[in-house]
């Protein structure tokens, strides 16, 4: 049985071989007509016929081609000691616009935050006094008191909770921007933030108009990105809070790289597409409390959960775990 590696390279080498026969590049009837894979074969396997013109580097002109080439990676002069390298420029930087070193925090669920992981934060701020951006990602507040689920009010009543939430996530921002006094801070919204307003819309629509929502993720100094569905781009990179389970799930719908949370389970995953662009999803775990009786939902869903942040610079994306 061909497996699908094999036979992509072998519908590389058919493509260029045909090529080199033509003396150009084949069209895609040229192609139907000499090809003995088939239409079908590269449609499966490259999804078009464009896309398998640029995997066998044709897109814009043919060259003569042995087979037997699809088959065999250059090699290269080994590197000694004494050689000096240049690098090649700009090969391996990301660029994210105005930013360059981004500290990108999960879920808080105020007022059940995990203050020794929230500590650690701090202690990554005073060691990269460079961070220039830092964005929250969404699920600021759990809003325990607008759960579907059954709740108790004897932790808090829905007027404590929001007030003490809101003081605590306005000490954190203070804190950061004491910390980064020249850094740009966003606030995204996620599925929890907005738990209140689902419940007004779901029994009172006609209030929608009359509903001051926003003002309570409003902080002196920090943007607030209101609409929690599609992603917030920052230099081509887009920040959304997430809604999809599975990492790199993200990155597949909106076909861009992404930063998310939602799932608590923080990572890097790579996408490559097939005309060899290379996505990355990155998932900024959370901060909130497991042991606080709002997030203990399931043994097995806590033990699957990563407290820690995202970090994104030029080299790249990273989860740090806590």
């Amino acid at each position: 049985m061909v497996n699908s590696a094999d036979l992509r390279h072998r519908l590389v080498a058919e493509v260029k071989q045909i090529a080199s026969d033509l003396g150009r590049v084949p069209t895609r009837e040229e192609f139907r007509e000499h090809s003995k894979l088939g239409e079908k074969a590269y449609r499966l396997l490259f999804g078009g016929y464009s896309l398998l013109l640029q995997a066998a580097g044709l897109a814009k002109v043919a060259i003569k081609f042995d087979p037997a080439e699809a088959f065999h990676a250059p090699v290269e002069k080994p590197v000694s000691s004494n050689d000096t390298i240049v690098p090649k420029s700009g090969t391996h930087e990301l660029k994210f616009g105005s930013s360059k070193k981004i500290l990108i925090l999960g879920d808080t669920h105020f007022p059940w935050v995990n203050m020794d992981a929230l500590s650690g934060v701090y202690a990554f701020i005073d060691a990269n006094p460079e961070i220039d951006t830092v964005i929250q990602m969404g699920d600021l507040f759990d809003m325990y008191s607008w759960a579907k689920f059954p709740r108790s009010h004897l932790l808090y009543n829905p007027q404590e909770e929001i007030r003490v939430a809101r003081e605590m996530a306005g000490d954190m921002w203070a804190k950061i921007q004491a910390m980064l006094p020249r850094a740009r801070c966003v606030q995204l919204l996620g599925n929890h933030d907005i738990r209140p307003i689902k419940k007004c819309l779901e029994f009172a629509p006609e209030l929608e108009p009359f509903l001051e929502f926003k003002k309570f993720f409003q902080f002196p100094g920090v943007e607030l990105v209101e609409d929690h569905r599609h992603p917030f781009e920052l230099g081509g990179v887009g920040f959304i809070h997430g809604f999809l389970g599975g990492l790199g799930a993200h990155a597949r719908k909106f076909l861009r790289s992404i930063v998310c949370g939602h799932t608590h389970k923080g990572g890097v995953v790579t996408v490559p597409l097939a005309d060899g662009t290379v996505l990355f999803e990155c998932n900024a775990g959370y901060l909130g409390d497991p042991t606080s009786r709002p997030m203990s939902y399931t043994p097995t869903k806590m033990n699957e959960w990563t407290p820690g942040f995202a970090y994104l610079d030029e080299w790249g994306p990273r989860f740090i775990p806590l």
